[in-house]
């Protein structure tokens, strides 16, 4: 794996922290105007689940990035593309 796809996997995987802080907020407003302070239930879990999915497809999507760029590297260097 090339050090910029990791620098990649390691800013996907912030970005995704910071949006898992930005759900509880948002959930624990609204969870806290609904039932009072102390009633903090699923929304939690279900901010985690969600910012964990949305961590999981990007990671995806760099690793499929990744091996694209392999192949064609190795399609470009054995020379396969000329006729």
């Amino acid at each position: 794996m090339r050090p910029q796809t990791k620098r990649k996997l390691i800013l996907d995987g912030v970005v995704c922290m910071l949006f898992f802080f930005l759900l509880c907020g948002i959930f624990g407003v609204f969870n806290w105007m609904q039932n009072g302070v102390f009633h903090c239930g699923a929304l939690w879990i279900i901010a985690g689940m969600i910012s964990t999915t949305v961590f999981a497809m990007l990671a995806e999507t760099r690793l499929d990035e990744e091996r694209q760029l392999k192949k064609l590297l190795e399609i470009l260097t054995e020379g396969k593309w000329k006729h």
